[in-house]
């Protein structure tokens, strides 16, 4: 063939002919020299081999062999006879004159249309920079089709070969988007935007829209709710939640379809609710929709969590509420407000309620542990009270009360006003049980104050007005629930943690203390029997209902504590009441599954102390 054939002196990649072409081809060698010439020998035609560029082989003389197997025999698990250009079994599929060439830079490879593939490469010799490159760009394409999934505003969209961008898009954001960035980037920026963030338009789920039903079924929850679990979490306003229903055209916005279906939720046990409002919530959170009912609901996921034992889910929600909602900056009237600046006193005073929410659900979920961190700090002296629940429910027009935690009236407060401070104190006491580092004198003075604030805000519930009620008995059993942490901490203060005797100047006072200790102990039981048998002559089917899950944490200690003063004085009189809150728990567990758990726990607390005597 002339040099313009397949068998010529004419290079395959650049088209240049000269001596160097002629050498190789007389040489009967095929190689890639340095040059990066592609040449092939006549007698190598109608197959295909693949050859590395640091690989040199002989041509069809036959005298010569390739160093290892075929790709194809080592696959088919074949004996291969290693000939060039092509191993016998691989000849026999090859059919002459039936060939392509595809160029590559690195490998110089002959297909014949019809037959079976000779590739004597060794993939062992890949380059370590290639894979690494390789592996890395399969990785940026699966980064970039994450942030197109999550976000498509943040990431290129995929080319049509399939090649995703792995780089942000560098297109402007749009202002409402750059002003929510700059809300956490910068907020004395953010201030300049004067621009609200508002609500993203997210479908709704058919799950959800399914589970809320009709406008006659989702009015038939949320009265069930305000009449029953409102009453001792007076967290939404109805007066604005009706307003935004009947203002609301066409499909339900996100947010406000979340906030119904966890209100739904929460008034029941419904495992599938559960599982819709869990899933869409999280939905929401990752579309960047932040709004105050998007926490509202948190809240009430949280007391469902935490009211049917669902952990560690109630504790990480309860934690996730926290960051919501000091990401709206509700947790303090001076910091950047990302839903904007409160309308009215009633939007402040919602606001300023949900996270008074968040701070005693917080302490109540933590109260059960020994030396777990709060998630929200505790209120300032001058943080104000929640108003008149009645005044606030009803939208009236008034002057708020100017109530904070460090006002001296005695004047008559809301019962959330009195939760509010009761778990203010309880909070104190769990970060007294967990601070290890203050002097000695310092702990008893903090818990004699401690034992006196706690005894004189249950002296001002009876002044209240609101003896007998739910409510009350909420605040109060968040205060015995303090004073059993309180006591049992500084039960055993005789001894310090490496089991010796403390100092002798220091002993007198420490024995006071634990003497004081064991007195509330015994004391606190007695209030909270006698609250039991209080609650048990109303607590109807109907009020079952309206029962909050706050409670069941100090029946739990009190029984705890009873028996154990049983066990130690076989007094038949601690057992007695020890029954009465087993009686009470196993009431509650038909509204609350958690009471039931406290129930087990009892019950394997009381096999652990017979299999040990």
């Amino acid at each position: 063939m002339d040099s313009e054939g397949f068998c010529g002196r004419k290079c395959w990649g650049c088209g240049r002919k000269g001596p160097e072409i002629k050498g190789l081809i007389t040489a009967k060698i095929l190689r890639l020299p340095s040059c990066g010439h592609r040449i092939l020998p006549a007698s190598l035609s109608a197959s295909r081999i693949v050859i590395s560029r640091d690989m040199e082989v002989t041509n069809e003389c036959g005298t010569d062999m390739a160093p290892h197997a075929c790709l194809m025999c080592k696959k088919n698990k074949r004996r291969c006879n290693k000939s060039l250009p092509r191993c016998s079994s691989c000849l026999k599929f090859v059919y002459p004159n039936t060939f392509s060439l595809k160029r590559d830079p690195n490998k110089l490879i002959f297909i014949a249309r019809a037959g079976r593939i000779c590739d004597y490469s060794d993939p062992s010799q890949l380059s370590h920079a290639d894979e690494i490159r390789e592996l890395r760009s399969r990785v940026q394409q699966l980064e970039a089709r994450v942030l197109a999934s999550s976000n498509p505003t943040l990431c290129g969209a995929s080319s049509i070969t399939g090649v995703s961008s792995a780089h942000p898009n560098t297109d402007p954001p749009h202002s409402s988007e750059l002003s929510t960035q700059a809300y956490y980037l910068d907020s004395d920026l953010w201030s300049s935007f004067n621009s609200t963030t508002h609500g993203k338009d997210i479908p709704v789920p058919e799950d959800v829209s399914t589970a809320l039903g009709t406008h006659a079924d989702m009015d038939s929850a949320i009265s069930h709710y305000f009449e029953t679990v409102h009453v001792w979490m007076p967290i939404i306003s109805k007066i604005r939640l009706e307003r935004v229903i009947q203002q609301t055209q066409g499909a339900m916005k996100a947010d406000v379809s979340l906030l119904l279906l966890c209100m739904k939720l929460v008034c029941g046990v419904t495992p599938q609710l559960y599982t819709a409002a869990k899933r869409f919530s999280r939905e929401l959170e990752m579309g960047g929709l932040y709004t105050l009912r998007i926490v509202q609901a948190g809240v009430l996921l949280s007391v469902y969590e935490m009211g049917h034992a669902i952990f560690p889910a109630a504790f990480g929600t309860i934690g996730n509420c926290a960051r919501q909602g000091v990401a709206l900056g509700i947790h303090n009237k001076l910091a950047s407000q990302l839903i904007g600046k409160p309308r009215g006193w009633v939007d402040w005073e919602e606001r300023q309620r949900v996270w008074w929410m968040i701070v005693i659900l917080d302490r109540y979920i933590t109260v059960g542990s020994d030396y777990r961190p709060l998630c929200t700090d505790d209120p300032s002296k001058d943080t104000l009270l929640p108003a008149d629940d009645s005044a606030w429910d009803s939208g009236e027009m008034m002057t708020p009360e100017r109530v904070s935690l460090s006002s001296q009236s005695t004047n008559p407060v809301s019962p959330f006003a009195r939760l509010a401070q009761a778990s203010n104190l309880l909070g104190r006491v769990i970060r007294h049980c967990n601070d290890t580092t203050l002097e000695l004198n310092y702990v008893l003075d903090d818990f004699e104050a401690l034992c006196q604030t706690i005894s004189s805000l249950l002296e001002l519930l009876s002044a209240d007005g609101f003896n007998g009620s739910m409510e009350t008995s909420i605040v109060a059993s968040i205060c015995y629930s303090a004073l059993f942490k309180l006591a049992n901490h500084h039960s055993c203060d005789m001894f310090n943690e490496a089991g010796e005797y403390l100092e002798l100047d220091a002993a007198p006072r420490v024995h006071e203390c634990t003497r004081r200790s064991l007195q509330m102990t015994k004391d606190t039981c007695e209030r909270v029997v006698s609250l039991i048998q209080d609650l048990s002559g109303r607590l109807t089917r109907t009020a079952l209902e309206s029962v909050s899950p706050l409670m069941l944490q100090c029946v739990y200690s009190c029984a705890s504590n009873l028996a154990w003063m049983a066990r130690e004085t076989n007094d038949m009189q601690y057992t007695a009441g020890k029954h009465l809150c087993e009686d009470m728990l196993r009431a509650m567990s038909v509204r609350w599954r958690v009471a039931g758990v406290y129930l087990e726990l009892l019950r394997f607390d009381d096999k652990m102390q017979e299999e040990s005597h």
